[in-house]
């Protein structure tokens, strides 16, 4: 089955996202966060569409970018109840290690703030708007 190569690949070479595309491309990462999601989804819509995608942990932004980009399946160590709903809602299959109510920052002190500006985002439009913005905001982009 291809979530598990893709999640096969993430493990064995200890990457943070491995996408398996409909085509059989496989896109890797070691970048932490929203930015592997991101970069694809603004670079790469199309390779979205029918992908299965092992990721390392799936909030809610994430969970509205693999929608909005029509994934088949997700698999991941940690989901947030909210991105589980997402997806599910979205007829995508979701494998999961740990379900939690909420993700938390990187300080472990609070909500993870993607997540938390993917609660205010009206859509995946403007959902990718405001990540720009944090993404720049932390020197990433």
């Amino acid at each position: 089955m291809m979530i598990d190569k893709a999640k096969t690949i993430r493990d064995t070479e200890n990457l943070t996202l491995c996408m398996v595309k409909s085509d059989g491309s496989v896109v890797r990462s070691t970048d932490r966060g929203i930015y592997p999601l991101y970069n694809i989804f603004v670079h790469d819509i199309m390779g979205f569409r029918g992908a299965y995608v092992a990721d390392r942990v799936i909030g809610l932004a994430a969970a509205i970018l693999l929608a909005e980009g029509n994934v088949q399946a997700v698999d991941t160590d940690v989901i947030s109840e909210e991105a589980l709903t997402k997806l599910r809602d979205d007829g995508i299959t979701v494998t999961y290690r740990v379900c939690t109510p909420q993700i938390m920052n990187r300080d472990k002190d609070g909500r993870c703030p993607v997540e938390t500006m993917a609660t205010k985002a009206k859509d995946a439009k403007e959902l990718i708007v405001m990540i720009e913005s944090f993404l720049q905001k932390v020197g990433i982009l």
